[in-house]
Order: structure tokens, then C-alpha cells, then sequence
């Protein structure tokens, strides 16, 4: 290890390498679809794409720097895809976004026409008659460059191609630490996150598999040994293999091989050893190549920091503002120098060129990294000064806007490296002209910027400086980690197996994890705008993790003071719908808290206050229809807090209100899933309320267009199992409706389409024990129609115990979840009636008793239990639970005495006789003609 060989050996001559052999590795360049023979380890995931491809119109695709999401699209997903079913066009959104995406489709065309950009896209659909995938790579460079007003505009544009063009597609490629900022496009492309893969570094079994495959495709030989010992070094004792330096390793020694032994290159352990620290190749490579530069290295080193962002990730950038970026890192640059010094770092592999274009980028973030460790602090604060003034430059371009004299006071300690020219300098000159003409500003300025040269000096100015170059930096982290944080609760918050009973303990602990993080936010105080927006909804989220985790008192507690800080921000900022929209979220979700506690009134005033916020936002951005869908919401939320306070009738306004409110968003954007089903969930609660209040002909009806929505759903998107749960919940509502119509038949064929799906969902997911609860549910329900109105006793014991065997496993399997053993002792208790219309009492004793010992609280069961000891000559027993229990009072509103009364009632229409009966109905107090039926 010492000593080590320079690694410009191992790169030189690249040219002639490739010329006689293929590399079996790519050094930090994707791999592409000409690549799929040398693409292996990532079988796994390119199977996982291929069946999300087809599942919606937009596919998400995340992860880390450096896991290798371009490749697995551009190579993995593409070689699935038929060339003749699909026409793949990958676009970059750092440059203007709709430029981009042009001269992307112009390329498919063969033409340079000019024409309207959606008639292009169309054109593009028409003449190929393939699906059109854009591919939107390096993703995050959308929300580094672009501005919001540009964000917004283009999402908008996206979102009419889906809606409109049946075969437009989207496939994004996005740096994980940037998932929380495509939250904004959610309201315009719906779904975005249901449809996504979060892609890891290589595991070490996958890693050999893309070592071995490749080499054996490209005759090179390696060395017993070699790959186990250079995974352990890279995976440093863990089980993930970083891309990049896997990369370059392999090319190093691949390179190396080549050199000694071009016709029978073999890689061994002798070479792997003499490249040094591993972990450190890339940036021993880096340094070494600049280095031999020599008087140029120092030029070398101003072009490569040119491409490197405030983030420390790499960007676009063409031979002039190349140039003039480079100035803020060093002396002036002539154009020859910079076409010298590019054409260098091309041919070393550090760079590459857009031949269509002429721009210029690192080839991968990796060196950015590595780049951005060389910049001191005053050349990273120059790049983040700049990155602002480019973005804010598009904004002025589209909107007219001009800089705030914020921004423009932090300009003159930095105006000569910036060295500003062209558009940017005119940007700064038109926003100090107008700052200009509001004298009492420029007063407060030039006295503020007084006070401080002389109060403080040189030596102050400079500290000032420091600190605020350390503010900046500190800013920065915060939002990083608050936007790996927010992925992180999404994940926990919205995941299948963490909201099944069971997953408490996991799920509990996991977010308080998260908790703890947005609790220390929310205690912070900050005057930037934009900071105290981001801690108050961090408030907001620690109200939602409070609420998720039962601390019900101080959820309501952060949901107040989420709403204080958003009122303020809404007051001060109304030119900003986001605090408001927050404000409206705030009070809808305080409103479902303190509706589940009880305190109806305050929660009625709170979703108010959500629906003034909401109706004004839709009102004032048309455009965004997710404001629209919420109000949707708050009036589905109101319609059912008023449902259980018994005002019928202004419950079912509100369920109105929603349902006109989510048919004209269905209508106008009927490619928007979620929409579709929340006005089903809106017709099933409003079906609910019709069906309570007696109106079965129009909860019918409702029911129906329910049914019809999630038909189609489920059809539509098979993927997404929540719709067909959903679907067969529809079915079993029905059924209830139907049965209770006295529609016997029509009732059976609804509960057998609810236990057709619920079969084939426990099923495919056993690990989900909700859906084995929601079956037996079904089951249940069919027994007691089978067994009800005369009906066939032992056909009706059949779906009962499977209800009462599913619900037993359930209640072993979970012994804390009270809803799983609820059902168990209701299924016992209806198959103990079942049990005694057979006349098979001591089996109904048996049910009866393993129902109490699930609950014994369930007094109907106890009734049950009573007849099976009348009914098997027990009757001292039996007499004994009737007087005992005679006056308590069941659920419904009638005593025990006259639920037995009714019962035997029952019996006796049934042809059932005891010869006590009679008796016992003597010692009974407070007959009533109401009847119970012994089921549940």
C-alpha cells in the first residue's frame, strides 16, 4: 500500500483503450439501452419498474447520489419496454424546462418547425403512434434552477398532457434528499407519490453480480479472491456498495490490466493493492489530473468549480457563462483558454459536452462533491449569490419582477467577483433604479450601511461577513434535514405495514423519532419569512405525529399553535396561498380531533374557519384544484361530525357541498384518480346517512354510484390495492342495505362479490391482517342473512365460523387490539344463535361461552347463553342469567327482559317450545312487543 502507482497511468490513453476492447464498466457514466449486455445486479429492480411503468401514467423514481437511478431507467427500464410500444425521450430541467422539452420532441421529428408546444407533443403521439415517455432526469436540478413561478407554470402544463394526451407518460429521476420538495406538484400531478421506487446502493451479493457479468461478457479474467476482498474494503464491513467508487476501482484496475496484458486483460489483487486508499480514489484522481496541468491547473480548477452548484451538485453551463462563472474563482479567462481546458477535461472524463447544444457538465455528482471541498467560504457563498440572481433572473424574464432591496443589499460586498454581465447585470441595474426612487429606503439603506462601517470597521465588516455566510450555510442544513426528515415521516405516516394493528410498537417508536426532530424545529424562532414558514409547519407536523401516536392533548395544542403562526404568516404574506392553504389544513385537522373528542362545536367553528380559507383560495387560483379538493374534503368531515350529532339535514348539505364539489373536479380531470375516489367515499358516507334515516330507495342510489366509481377505480388501476378494498367495503354496505330491505337475494350477491375480492386481497397480502378482519366482517354478515327469516340454519353456520375461526387467529396473533377480539365474541355470539334455531344447544353454550370470554361485556351474547341452558334442561342456570341481568340495558335501548320476551317470540314462530317458558315469561317484568333477533 505504499507508494502507490499515480493514477494518471491507470486513465491515460483512453481513446485507444476503447478502440481495441469493450470495458466491461463504465467509470461514472450511466449506462445506456446499448449497454444492457454489461448491465447486471439490478434484476430485482428493473423487475420492479417494469410493473410500475404500466401501473400509472407517472412513475417516481429516488434515491441517493450515486445508486444509479439514470442507469436503471435509461438502460434497465427501457431494454423491457418494446421500441415499437413506446417512444422514450429523456429531457434535463436545469435551462428553461418548456425550451427543453421542445427541442426534445423537434429531435424526434427530424424538423426545427416552430409550433405551439402541445401540438407538438401531439404531433410527436400522432406520427410515431407509440407512447411518449419524457423522462425527466436529474430531477432535482428542476427545483434547484427554476423559480417558483416557472415550477408552477410547467407543472401546470405536464398536468394538461396527462389529463389530455392518453399516451403521454412521465418517468422522474430525483435525488431522494429532494422528494419532500415535489410535494408542490402533487395538486398538479395527483398520485405522483403512489406510484414511486426508492432505489438503494448495490447490496454485496448484487455488486459481485455486476463485477463478474460484465467481465465474463468482455473476456477479462479475474482473480480468485479479488472481488470478495475489494467489496469488503468498499462496503467497509456493511452491506451497500457505493456506486461511483465502485466504478472507478474496477476501471482503474480494468485500465491497468489493459496496459500490461491488452489481449487477455486479467484484474488481480497485486494492482488492486498498489491504487492506495479506496475510499479516497476519486478524489486522488481528480487532484492528480488537475495537477498535471501544470501552469494550467489553476484554470482548470476555475472551470470545474463553475460547474458545481451551492448544493455541491453538478450544472449546466456553456462556454460563455462558463467563463464568466469562473470569474468569481480567479483571474479573467479568455475563450481559448476555456475551449483548452474543456477539451482537457473531456478527454480525462471529468466533463461532457451536449453536441446538439454545447453545453458543458461534471459527469457525475460524485466529483461535484469533491469539487465543492476545494471552494473556500466566500467562493461558496459567490455560488449561492449567483444560483439566486440565475433564478431570480427566469422570474423577471416571466413575470416582471424585480429584486427586493433585501437582496440587494447583500450584493456590494461581492459585485466585483461576481463580476455580473449581460441579462444579470441589467437585472441588478433595474432593481437598484427602482430601489432608487423610494427615497426613504435608500435613506434607511445608506444610514444602516453608515452606522455599521463606522461603528464597526474593517475588522467588524468582515466578522459580519463570516456570520453571515455561516446563517446562510446554517439555513441550508436546516432545510436539508428538514426535508429528510419530512421523507421520512411521509414514509412512516403513509405505509401500509406500519398502519396495520400489530406494527404500533415499530411504527410508535419510529415516529417519535420524527417527533422529537419537528419539536425542536417548532421550538426555534427565526424573522426570515421563509424560516419561520418552515418552523410553523414543522408545528403542523408535530400535531399530525401527536395525533398518530394518541397524545391527543397536545396534538390539539400544536394544531393551535400551527394556526397562530400561519395567521400571522397569511396576514403578513397574502401574496403567498401556501400559509393560508397550511392555515385551512391546520383547522380541517383540528376539527376531525376535537370531533373525536367529542367537543362537536368546536370542531363544527374550526372546519368552518377551513372552508372560508378554502372557498377563497379556489376562488382565487382556479387553477389549482387541489384547493378545491380539500374544500371537498372539509365539507365531507363537516357532513359526518353533523351526521353523528343527528342534524340530518345538515349533514347532508354538506355531503352536497363536497359532492358538487368533487363531480366538477372528476369532470374536469377525469385522468386524476384520488378525485375519483374521494367522491366515492363521499357518496358511501352520504348513503350511510340516507340509509340511518330511513330513506333505503336513495341510500340505494348512492350506494350505487359509489359502487360505480370504485368499479372502475379497481379496474382501472389493479395496482393499487386500496381501491379494491374499498370496492368490496362498497359490496358489504350494500348488502347490509339490502338485507335490511327484506332484498334477501340481491343481499347475497353483494356479500359474495365483497368476500370474492376480500379472499383474493388476504390472499395476496397476508401480511396485512386488516383485510382478514374485513373478510370475516363479510362473513358474519352473510351468516346472519343466511340464518334470518326462516332461512337454512346449517347453510348460515358455514360463513359464521369462518368469520369466528378468522377472527380467533386474528385475536392470538394481536392480543391487544380490542377490534379483533370485538369480532370474535360478536361471531360466537351469532353463531350461538344459529346454533340454537338448529336446536343444537350445547353447542350454542359453547359459542355463547367463547364469546364472553372474548368479551364479556356483550349482554346480548349472555341472552344467548341463557336459551342454550333453557334449551339443554339447565333451567336453574338458565334462570339464574335472566333475573340477574333483567334490568340491564342493551345498546339498542331495550332491557335484557325484553330482548328475552322477543326472543322467545322468536322461538316459538320457529316451532321452537321449552316447557319453562312460560314460567320464566311470568317472572319476567316489563313485556314489550319490540323484537330482537339474537344476532348482532
Amino acid at each position: 500500500m505504499d507508494d502507490p502507482e499515480s493514477l494518471d497511468i491507470l486513465f491515460a490513453d483512453v481513446g485507444a483503450a476503447r478502440d481495441q476492447h469493450r470495458s466491461p464498466f463504465k467509470f461514472l457514466d450511466a449506462y445506456g439501452v446499448g449497454d444492457r449486455s454489461l448491465f447486471f445486479g439490478r434484476d430485482n429492480e428493473i423487475r420492479d419498474l417494469y410493473a410500475r411503468f404500466y401501473r400509472s401514467r407517472v412513475l417516481l423514481v429516488y434515491g441517493e447520489s450515486g445508486t444509479g437511478k439514470t442507469s436503471l431507467i435509461e438502460c434497465g427500464l427501457r431494454s423491457e419496454i418494446p421500441a415499437e410500444e413506446a417512444l422514450f425521450v429523456t429531457v434535463r430541467t436545469a435551462q428553461d424546462p418548456f425550451e427543453a422539452v421542445r427541442r426534445a420532441l423537434q429531435r424526434v421529428l427530424g424538423n426545427a418547425l416552430e409550433r405551439d408546444l402541445d401540438a407538438l407533443l401531439r404531433a410527436v403521439i400522432e406520427q410515431k403512434n407509440k407512447i411518449l415517455v419524457l423522462v425527466f432526469d436529474q430531477f432535482e436540478e428542476f427545483f434547484l434552477f427554476q423559480p417558483a413561478s416557472v415550477r408552477q407554470a410547467f407543472a401546470r402544463t405536464v398536468q394538461g398532457w396527462l389529463e389530455q394526451e392518453g399516451n403521454c407518460r412521465l418517468v422522474i429521476g430525483l435525488r431522494e434528499e429532494y422528494l419532500a420538495r415535489a410535494s408542490e406538484l402533487e395538486p398538479y400531478w395527483p398520485g405522483l407519490f403512489h406510484n414511486r421506487l426508492w432505489i438503494r446502493h448495490l447490496a454485496r451479493s448484487d455488486a459481485e453480480a455486476a463485477i463478474v457479468g460484465p467481465c465474463e461478457v468482455c473476456g477479462v479474467a479475474l482473480e480468485q479472491g479479488l472481488v470478495p476482498h475489494i467489496l469488503t474494503d468498499l462496503s467497509g464491513g456493511g452491506s451497500e456498495v457505493e456506486l461511483p467508487i465502485f466504478q472507478v476501482v474496477f476501471d482503474s484496475l480494468y485500465r491497468k490490466a489493459l496496459l500490461e496484458t491488452p489481449e487477455h486483460p486479467r484484474l488481480t489483487l497485486d494492482a488492486y493493492r498498489e491504487l492506495g486508499q479506496i475510499q479516497t480514489i476519486l478524489g486522488r484522481f481528480l487532484e492528480e489530473r488537475v495537477q498535471s496541468y501544470g501552469e494550467g491547473s489553476e484554470l482548470a480548477r476555475q472551470i470545474l468549480k463553475a460547474l458545481v452548484t451551492a448544493e455541491g451538485t453538478r450544472q449546466f453551463g456553456n462556454r460563455q457563462n462558463i467563463a464568466i462563472r469562473a470569474r468569481q474563482f480567479g483571474p479573467e479567462l479568455s475563450d481559448a483558454q476555456v475551449d483548452e481546458s474543456l477539451q482537457r477535461l473531456i478527454g480525462d472524463r471529468l466533463v461532457r459536452e451536449d453536441p446538439d447544444q454545447h453545453w458543458y457538465e461534471l459527469r457525475h455528482d460524485a466529483l461535484a462533491r469533491q469539487i465543492r471541498q476545494w471552494m473556500s467560504g466566500l467562493e461558496q457563498d459567490l455560488v449561492d449569490l449567483r444560483q439566486t440572481l440565475e433564478n431570480r433572473l427566469l422570474e423577471y424574464q416571466r413575470h416582471g419582477r424585480l429584486l427586493e432591496t433585501d437582496l440587494l443589499a447583500t450584493l456590494p460586498p461581492f459585485e466585483n467577483r461576481l463580476a455580473l454581465r449581460g441579462e444579470l447585470a441589467e437585472l441588478v441595474e433595474f432593481s437598484k433604479r427602482r430601489a432608487r426612487q423610494h427615497k426613504r429606503l435608500r435613506f434607511l439603506a445608506v444610514a444602516t450601511v453608515f452606522t455599521v462601517v463606522m461603528a464597526f470597521g474593517v475588522f467588524s465588516f468582515v466578522q459580519w461577513q463570516e456570520a453571515k455566510r455561516q446563517k446562510v450555510q446554517a439555513e441550508a442544513n436546516f432545510r436539508r434535514a428538514n426535508e429528510a426528515v419530512d421523507h421520512f415521516f411521509t414514509q412512516v405516516s403513509e405505509s401500509t405495514l406500519l398502519n396495520q394493528r400489530g406494527s404500533e410498537p415499530l411504527r410508535r417508536q419510529l415516529l417519535e423519532k420524527a417527533l422529537n426532530f419537528y419539536q425542536d424545529l417548532a421550538n426555534q424562532r427565526a424573522e426570515d419569512p421563509q424560516m419561520r414558514a418552515e418552523l410553523a409547519a414543522a408545528t403542523f407536523r408535530t400535531a399530525k405525529i401527536r395525533n398518530l401516536l394518541g397524545d391527543h392533548r397536545q396534538a390539539e395544542a400544536a394544531y393551535r399553535q400551527a394556526i397562530a403562526d400561519f395567521a400571522v404568516l397569511a396576514r403578513d404574506h397574502p401574496e403567498i396561498p401556501e400559509h393560508q392553504s397550511y392555515l385551512a389544513r391546520s383547522y380541517n385537522n383540528l376539527g376531525l380531533l376535537l370531533g373525536d373528542g367529542g367537543d362537536a362545536a368546536a370542531a363544527r367553528t374550526a372546519y368552518q374557519n377551513a372552508l372560508d380559507l378554502l372557498e377563497r383560495l379556489a376562488r382565487d387560483h382556479p387553477e389549482v384544484p387541489a384547493y378545491q379538493s380539500r374544500r371537498a374534503l372539509s365539507e365531507h368531515n363537516l357532513g359526518i361530525l353533523l351526521s353523528d350529532g343527528g342534524d340530518a339535514a345538515g349533514a347532508r348539505a354538506a355531503y352536497q357541498n363536497a359532492l358538487d364539489l368533487q363531480e366538477r373536479l372528476v369532470r374536469n380531470h377525469p385522468g386524476v384518480p384520488e378525485y375519483q375516489n374521494n367522491l366515492a367515499m363521499s357518496y358511501s358516507s352520504l348513503g350511510v346517512l340516507l340509509s340511518d334515516s330511513g330513506d333505503a330507495a336513495a341510500a340505494r342510489v348512492a350506494y350505487q354510484k359509489a359502487l360505480d366509481l370504485r368499479e372502475r377505480l379497481a379496474r382501472d388501476h389493479p395496482e393499487v390495492v386500496e381501491y379494491q378494498h374499498k370496492l368490496a367495503m362498497s359490496y358489504n354496505n350494500l348488502g347490509l342495505l339490502l338485507n335490511e330491505s327484506g332484498d334477501a337475494k340481491a343481499a347475497r350477491a353483494a356479500y359474495q362479490k365483497a368476500l370474492d375480492l376480500q379472499e383474493g386481497l388476504t390472499r395476496d397480502h397476508p401480511e396485512v391482517p386488516e383485510y382478514r378482519s374485513y373478510l370475516a366482517e363479510s362473513y358474519n354478515n352473510l351468516g346472519i342473512l343466511l340464518g334470518g327469516r326462516g332461512g337454512d340454519s346449517a347453510e348460515a353456520r358455514v360463513p359464521i365460523l369462518k368469520a369466528a375461526g378468522i377472527f380467533a387467529r386474528l385475536t392470538r396473533e394481536f392480543p391487544q387490539q380490542v377490534a379483533y377480539r370485538a369480532g370474535w365474541a360478536r361471531a360466537e355470539g351469532n353463531l350461538a344463535w344459529i346454533e340454537l334455531i338448529a336446536r343444537q344447544p350445547r353447542e350454542a353454550i359453547a359459542s355463547a361461552s367463547r364469546g364472553l370470554e372474548a368479551d364479556p361485556q356483550q349482554l346480548w351474547i349472555r341472552i344467548n347463553l341463557a336459551h342454550g341452558y333453557l334449551f339443554d334442561n339447565h333451567t336453574a342456570q338458565a334462570l339464574a342469567i335472566y333475573t340477574e341481568n333483567k334490568d340491564k340495558k342493551l345498546p339498542e335501548g331495550k332491557t335484557f327482559a325484553e330482548a328475552v320476551l322477543s326472543d322467545f317470540k322468536v322461538f316459538r314462530a320457529r316451532g321452537l317450545q321449552h316447557r319453562d317458558m312460560a314460567r320464566i315469561e311470568r317472572l319476567l317484568r316489563e313485556i314489550s312487543d319490540h323484537g330482537h333477533d339474537g344476532s348482532s
